[in-house]
């Protein structure tokens, strides 16, 4: 298995969890209910003013998180969704810890070397400045001479 399809399979994992979580919060919220008034259409007879008849209707309101604007819901929502994914799922910690450790073995080796590559160009990048100061101080030398 790739590292690309063990990183896919575990932020599918997630993924599924953060889902079937959302599902349940929804499930679980307070229903509130919201009394509106509402008045009968008049008909073409006279009507007393005395007999016209104001019903009370009720309906369901699903009562949500944050109540004061739509992009604060979004951002709370986004935030709760990042900390969720971030803090460890208890559950899947044992399935995903080999995995995780494989990842981070071949990230160290990588860096390694990264670090190897960058410690022989240096050396070399030495190496020729000093090649270079001695074709310089030749090519003096050379002028110097035919003066």
């Amino acid at each position: 298995m790739s590292d690309d399809s063990m990183t896919n399979e575990i932020i599918n994992i997630k993924y599924k969890r953060l889902m079937t979580q959302k599902k349940k919060n929804q499930n679980e919220q307070e229903v509130k209910t919201k009394a509106t008034k509402s008045r009968r259409k008049s008909s073409k007879k006279e009507i007393n003013p005395q007999n016209v008849d104001l019903c009370v209707q009720e309906e369901t309101v699903q009562e949500n998180p944050i109540d004061e604007n739509i992009e604060d819901e979004e951002f709370t929502f986004v935030t709760e969704e990042i900390l969720d994914t971030i803090k460890p799922d208890e559950d899947c910690e044992e399935e995903c810890n080999p995995e995780y450790d494989a990842i981070l073995a071949k990230f160290d080796k990588t860096l390694e070397e990264i670090d190897e590559r960058f410690k022989s160009n240096e050396e070399l990048t030495e190496r020729l400045l000093k090649e270079h100061q001695e074709c310089e101080s030749f090519i003096d030398e050379f002028l110097n001479e035919d003066d």
